[in-house]
C-alpha cells in the first residue's frame, strides 16, 4: 500500500508543485518533502500556455476555476494564434489556428500551484542535490545537499530542471554500471553525455511590453487582439497577453539550426540592447518593429533541451519535465508535459499494489508511456520552429518559402494558408484534440499487470 510512502520532490518549480498537487489527488496517503534549491519557490520566464490537452489536466486536478481567475478578460482579446508572413512591408495573414490557448504570467501560475500545495507536505529551501544513493539492500534512498546536510525518502522524484543533479547522478551512475558489465566504453560515453543538455541552436529574447505603451504607439496593432507570430526566414517574433491583458510577453528567436545539438559558447543568459534587437531583426513589417521597439530591459537566452534520454528512470528515481525532456518552445508545451509527467507518476504511486518491491515496477511504466510521447513532443517543437523559421514546407508547397509572401499575396494565397494551416494541425493536433488521461489509464494497467505477475510469479 502506498500509506505512509515517502516520496521527494528535488525542485520546487511549475512541474514539482503540479506533481505535490497530483499525489494529494491521488496518492493523498503519502509523505511529501519538497526540496528547493534556492531561498524561496519561483520560476523563470514570463508566460506560460495552456492548451486544452493541459487544460483538461487542470480540470482533473481541480485548479481550473483557481486558473481562471488569473485569465484573460480585456474585450476584443481572442485566444486564437494568429500567424503572419512578416519577411515583407506590408505583412500577411499566413493562417489561424482553429483552437485556443490560456495564456497566463509565470508568477500567476507559480501563485496558484503554491495555493494548492498542501499544507503539511514539507516545505525545504535553500537544498540543492549534490548526490543520492539508491541501494535496496539500505532500504530508503539517501540524499545529500551542498549544504552538507542529508534526507532520506522511498522515492525520488527529480524536477530540478534542465541542469537536473538527479539527471546527473542518475547518468552517472548508470554509466559506471555499464562499465562494470563490461559494457562498449562507446556506450558508457554515451550515457555520460545525457548528463549535460545541449544547444537547440536558437536563441531568443525576451522581455514584457504593456498593453498601454503598444496602444500608444500603435493603436491598431494586431497584437492587440490576440497571440501573434510574426515570421520570417530564419526567425520570428511572438506576442501573446498575460496579466489579464495588461501585458504582453514578447520574443524575439533567432534560428542556426546548423549549430544545433553543439554546445553553447557563453553565458546562458545576458541582457540585450534595442540596438542589438533591430540588428538581428531588421526587415520586418511595421507591426513588428513596434514589439520590438518597446522591448526594453530585453535578456537574450539561449535555448537548450534535453533530447532523447534512453529512460527517466533508474529504481525507485524518476525524472520529470525539463529535467527529462526539456524542449523548444515553439508549441509552449515545456511546462505542460512537466505536468502530465507528474499526474501520470501521481497515479502510479497511489495505487494498492504499491510496495517497497514493486516502486521500480510503477516508474518502468511511467517511463514506458511518457518517454515515447514526450519526444514526440519534443520532436514536434523543432520542427514547428523550422515551420516559423521557413525552413520547412508547407504542406505540400514546397518552393522557395523565403519568398513565400509573394506568393501569399498571389492567387496561390488560398492554397498557401491552406498548406500552412494543414502543417500547423499536423504539429498541433495532439495538444489540441487529444486527451492526456488516457495515459495515465495506460500507465496503471501496465504497472497493474506487472505487479500481479510479480505477486503471483
Amino acid at each position: 500500500m502506498s500509506k505512509g510512502l515517502r516520496i521527494a520532490i528535488v525542485g520546487g518549480g511549475i512541474t514539482g508543485l503540479a506533481s505535490a498537487i497530483a499525489l494529494s489527488k491521488e496518492a493523498p496517503d503519502v509523505q511529501v518533502d519538497i526540496y528547493e534549491a534556492t531561498s524561496n519557490f519561483s520560476t523563470v520566464g514570463a508566460g506560460i500556455g495552456m492548451w486544452p490537452r493541459i487544460w483538461e489536466v487542470m480540470e482533473t486536478l481541480d485548479l481550473a476555476d483557481a486558473f481562471m481567475r488569473h485569465q484573460v478578460v480585456t474585450p476584443g482579446i481572442d485566444t486564437y494564434f494568429k500567424y503572419r508572413l512578416s519577411n515583407r512591408s506590408p505583412g500577411v495573414s499566413a493562417g489561424d489556428t482553429p483552437v485556443g490557448v490560456m495564456t497566463y504570467h509565470r508568477a500567476d501560475v507559480l501563485k496558484v500551484l503554491l495555493d494548492n500545495v498542501p499544507s503539511h507536505y514539507g516545505r525545504h529551501f535553500s537544498k540543492r542535490l549534490e548526490t543520492y544513493e539508491d541501494d535496496p539492500s539500505l532500504g530508503a534512498i539517501d540524499l545529500r545537499f551542498t549544504d552538507g546536510t542529508s534526507a532520506t525518502c522511498d522515492v525520488l522524484l527529480g524536477t530540478d530542471g534542465i541542469k537536473s543533479a538527479v539527471r546527473r547522478t542518475m547518468y552517472t551512475q548508470l554509466a559506471e554500471k555499464a562499465r562494470c558489465e563490461a559494457a562498449p566504453e562507446e556506450e558508457v560515453q554515451k550515457l555520460l553525455r545525457h548528463i549535460e543538455p545541449t544547444w537547440s541552436g536558437e536563441a531568443v529574447y525576451r522581455s514584457i511590453i504593456s498593453r498601454e505603451d503598444l496602444e500608444s504607439k500603435f493603436a491598431d496593432h494586431p497584437s492587440l487582439t490576440g497571440p501573434t507570430v510574426y515570421m520570417a526566414e530564419h526567425s520570428l517574433v511572438i506576442t501573446y497577453p498575460i496579466s489579464q491583458g495588461q501585458a504582453f510577453s514578447a520574443g524575439g528567436f533567432r534560428g542556426f539550426l546548423g549549430k544545433a545539438r553543439s554546445t553553447y559558447e557563453g553565458p546562458w543568459v545576458r541582457d540585450a540592447t534595442q540596438d542589438e534587437l533591430r540588428a538581428e531583426f531588421a526587415g520586418y513589417e511595421p507591426a513588428a518593429q513596434a514589439i520590438l521597439d518597446l522591448m526594453a530591459n530585453s535578456s537574450m537566452w539561449s535555448i537548450n533541451i534535453v533530447d532523447s534520454l534512453p529512460t527517466y528512470v533508474s529504481g525507485r528515481v524518476a525524472l520529470l519535465g525539463d529535467a527529462a525532456h526539456a524542449m523548444r518552445p515553439h508549441q509552449g508545451s515545456g511546462a505542460g508535459q512537466g505536468i502530465e509527467d507528474g499526474l501520470v507518476l501521481a497515479s502510479l504511486l497511489g495505487s494498492e499494489l504499491i510496495t517497497p518491491d514493486t516502486i521500480a515496477m510503477a516508474l518502468q511504466a511511467y517511463d514506458q508511456v511518457r518517454r515515447p510521447f514526450a519526444q514526440m513532443v519534443l520532436d514536434h517543437s523543432r520542427e514547428m520552429g523550422e515551420l516559423c523559421y521557413l525552413e520547412r514546407p508547407w504542406g505540400n508547397f514546397r518552393e522557395d518559402l523565403a519568398t513565400i509572401s509573394d506568393y501569399a499575396l498571389s492567387s496561390q494565397a488560398h492554397e498557401i494558408k491552406q498548406a500552412f494551416e494543414t502543417s500547423l494541425k499536423d504539429l498541433f493536433g495532439w495538444a489540441w484534440y487529444e486527451s492526456a488521461l488516457p495515459q495515465r489509464q495506460q500507465a496503471v494497467e501496465i504497472f497493474t499487470d506487472k505487479a500481479k505477475q510479480g505477486l503471483t510469479g
